[in-house]
């Protein structure tokens, strides 16, 4: 591991750990910032240090620190209701560090980022259901299906910018493995 890597893992987990805990509150799940800037930030890294950088995220929130939405923190909020989503949010290093700009085309991206985000979510529906002790629907209604239009439009978002910074700025080469 290099310092220039070291450095932009830093530099991206201080990223997601300034914009995670924004959130717009509806009902008993939030809709936050996590899901968008943990993608945006994990593309930019191999696996390995995508799934170091979600570990990280968690484990100082976990340990207090008021990163998760809405400015929580504790194993209570990692451990309760939401939890799921948080536990869910390893989807993404999964899935988009397997992605790569040299040999797939930019569509595979988008299918990454659609993919991950939905695992994401179901894992998170689950947890929220068996805690609540709600039944399938219910849980869909709950946990799902007011965040698919939120999860269709930080896709889009998320890969124009990725598309931008990784064609334009060349951000990837910063990285050497």
């Amino acid at each position: 591991m290099t310092t220039k890597s070291l450095t932009l893992s830093a530099i991206l987990l201080s990223l997601v750990l300034i914009m995670a805990p924004l959130t717009i509150p509806i009902g008993i799940v939030p809709i936050s910032l996590q899901t968008f800037i943990i993608p945006l930030v994990v593309v930019l890294l191999p696996r390995k240090m995508g799934v170091l950088l979600v570990g990280a995220y968690l484990l100082l929130g976990a340990f207090g620190l008021p990163v998760f939405s809405n400015f929580q923190g504790g194993l209570g909020v990692l451990f309760g209701p939401t939890g799921g989503y948080l536990i869910g949010l390893f989807a993404f290093p999964m899935m988009l560090g397997s992605w790569s700009k040299s040999s797939q085309p930019w569509w595979t991206l988008g299918r990454f980022l659609l993919w991950s985000g939905f695992i994401q979510l179901i894992i998170g529906a689950l947890w929220l259901g068996t805690f609540m002790n709600m039944d399938g629907l219910k849980t869909l209604q709950v946990g799902v299906i007011p965040f698919i239009f939120i999860l269709l439009i930080k896709t889009f978002c998320i890969f124009w910018i990725t598309k931008l910074l990784l064609e334009k700025y060349d951000v990837v080469g910063v990285y050497t493995p």
